[in-house]
Parts: structure tokens; C-alpha cells; sequence
């Protein structure tokens, strides 16, 4: 016996919430039904529709749609909670119905649906879905741990491209002479206001990017102290600072590389036990629930694996070009200015 049908019948009354609270632990379907609205169909068709918990919040949300749920267990649509003369549900295979119904929907839908698809079978039946579109429908799809790993991998990627911009930013700067000392020159202590004052006087986004500031410190040191190491000391230590602060901002990223894999994983879990809980079917000869599960947990940790592999791949060159950047600052430093320094 399948664990999901056991546990609803020992939840009895309590089951419509706790199925609503489940559905809405994997996704907002408020926020669903709003994107939905925003392309105003006039049929919609939900490709594994289960009890009818995206069908309410649709249904609830516009008035004036025509709803179709499909699903090829159970069911369908048992706790729909709605207008029931806008609503079909259809126990049906998706390819059989739109072979019957074909472009006859605005929308289709199909939400924590693909994980239970052989995946042989996924291109099949992703094409049987899209045969029931009209000419200009949208195609709505959704999936557990496969999405959560894409998001998270969009997300660590927008991480990165903000930081590698502010590096751009950094290593550009690198190209000026923002303290212009003609060759032979020597710069005394009294002489660092003036140059003090140019560095100030750059544009406030600049002024706050490493190598205005490691000139800035190493020549107020300087001028304080009369001493070069004193102001070679200060701005290393201002660039080993910086470089610090560069490698910590990455923890984020960091975390993101291991929680990638860790959900791979739960889906494989997940795959594994669902596999175990069809092994009965799979003793007389129908094995197609151990290996649609078994799908489900090999294609998550495939996902999860190669995103992992290209954003460590992108993470490395990103620390690369962080490393880089404190050492050419350094050079910077010792060819525009360390150099010039001269004590009384």
C-alpha cells in the first residue's frame, strides 16, 4: 500500500488543510494564480491537476475562466473548493485527452508534476501537453527540487555578476594615474596635502574604491609618521583587509554550492523511498512506479551536480580575479607612489 493514501485516510476531517498547507510549502499559489491572471486565458488545463488545490486558487482568482484538471490516479480534484460549473476533472492520460482536445486551451499548467514522469517518458509527455495549446497559448511548468536548484543556482549567479561588476569597477581604475608624479620626482612629507587633496577632490563612488583609498592611507601615513615603511605597512595591511572582506562576502555563495547538491540529494531520497513504497507493484510485473521514482531521484541529483559544477567553476574564477586585484594593487602602489616617497 502507497504511504500517501494511508496517511489521508488517518488524517480524516483534518486532511483539507494540511493538504493546503502542504501544497503552499512548495509554492505560493496566490502568487500563481496572479501571474496567471495577467495573461487573462479563457481556458486553462492543469496536466496532473491531483485533489484541486491550484484549480481553487485559479478558479477563485478569475471569474470568468473554464477549468480542466487531468490526472491518471485517484481522484481528481476530491478537495476542489470552488465554482463546480467552471471546473471539470477528467481521469485521463494527458496524451489520450489533448490526442481528443487538441489547441483547444489558452494555458496549460503543470506544476510538481515532472518528477513523477519516467523520464524517458518526460519529452512525450511534455509534447502531449503542448499539443493541447492554442496558437499563441503559454505552457506553464513547475517542478520540486529541480526548480529549488535552478533558483538557487540563478540566485548565486546574481551574486557573482554584482561582485565581478564591482571588481570591473576596481581593476579599471587601475588603468589612471591618480597621483600624477613625473619620474625623478620625490615626494616629502610636507609635500602629501596636496596629494591628499587630489584624491579627495575624485567623484564619491570612486573615492571608495581600494586603490583610492590604499594611496590615500599610505600617504596620510606618511605624512604623520615621515616614514616609508610606516606607509607601505599601512596600505598593505589596507589591501590584506580588503582582500579579506572580498573572500568573506563569498560565504554566501559558498552555501549555495552546498545546499545545491544537499536538495539534489533529498530528491533522491525522496525518489528512492517513493521507489520502495511501489516495490509491491513492482512483484506483479508492474514495475513503472519503482522506475518513474527511481527517475525522479537520479534526474535530481543530475541537475543538482552539474549546476553545482558550473558554479564552481565561476566561483574560482571569481576568487581568481579577487586574488588578482589585491596583487596588483600592491604593484600599483609600489610603481605610483611607494617609490616616490622620500623622508627628511
Amino acid at each position: 500500500m502507497a504511504i500517501g493514501p494511508a496517511v489521508r485516510r488517518a488524517l480524516g476531517p483534518l486532511e483539507p488543510p494540511i493538504a493546503w498547507a502542504y501544497r503552499r510549502a512548495f509554492f505560493d499559489l496566490a502568487l500563481l494564480a496572479d501571474s496567471v491572471a495577467r495573461l487573462a486565458p479563457a481556458r486553462i488545463l492543469e496536466v496532473g491537476c491531483g485533489e484541486g488545490a491550484v484549480a481553487s486558487a485559479l478558479l477563485a482568482r478569475l471569474p470568468a475562466v473554464r477549468y480542466v484538471g487531468l490526472d491518471v490516479r485517484g481522484t481528481p480534484g476530491r478537495l476542489f473548493r470552488g465554482d463546480a460549473g467552471r471546473a471539470e476533472f477528467v481521469l485521463s492520460e494527458v496524451s489520450e485527452f489533448t490526442d481528443r482536445n487538441g489547441g483547444a486551451f489558452d494555458l496549460v499548467v503543470a506544476c510538481d508534476v515532472l518528477h513523477h514522469v519516467e523520464p524517458g517518458a518526460r519529452a512525450p509527455f511534455l509534447r502531449a501537453a503542448v499539443r493541447a495549446l492554442a496558437r499563441g497559448g503559454t505552457f506553464v511548468l513547475k517542478d520540486w527540487e529541480q526548480e529549488s536548484c535552478f533558483v538557487l543556482g540563478i540566485w548565486a549567479l546574481a551574486i557573482m555578476g554584482y561582485k565581478t561588476r564591482g571588481l570591473s569597477r576596481e581593476r579599471r581604475i587601475l588603468d589612471r594615474q591618480l597621483v600624477p608624479i613625473a619620474e625623478g620626482i620625490r615626494i616629502l612629507p610636507e609635500d602629501t596635502r596636496e596629494y591628499v587633496r587630489q584624491l579627495q577632490a575624485l567623484p564619491e563612488p570612486e573615492r571608495g574604491l581600494l586603490v583610492p583609498r590604499a594611496l590615500l592611507h599610505a600617504l596620510q601615513r606618511f605624512g604623520a609618521t615621515h616614514n616609508v615603511q610606516d606607509a607601505s605597512s599601512a596600505s598593505h595591511t589596507l589591501i590584506t583587509s580588503e582582500a579579506d572582506r572580498l573572500e568573506a562576502e563569498l560565504s554566501m555563495i559558498r552555501y549555495i554550492l552546498w545546499a545545491i547538491p544537499s536538495i539534489g540529494f533529498i530528491g533522491t531520497v525522496r525518489g528512492i523511498g517513493d521507489a520502495l513504497g511501489a516495490a509491491n507493484k513492482a512483484v506483479s510485473v508492474d514495475i513503472s512506479g519503482v522506475t518513474e521514482s527511481l527517475g525522479v531521484a537520479f534526474n535530481s541529483t543530475l541537475i543538482a551536480l552539474l549546476i553545482s559544477i558550473l558554479l564552481m567553476f565561476l566561483v574560482h574564477q571569481l576568487q581568481l580575479v579577487q586574488e588578482r586585484l589585491a596583487f596588483e594593487t600592491e604593484d600599483y602602489l609600489d610603481e605610483q607612489l611607494l617609490r616616490h616617497l622620500q623622508a627628511n
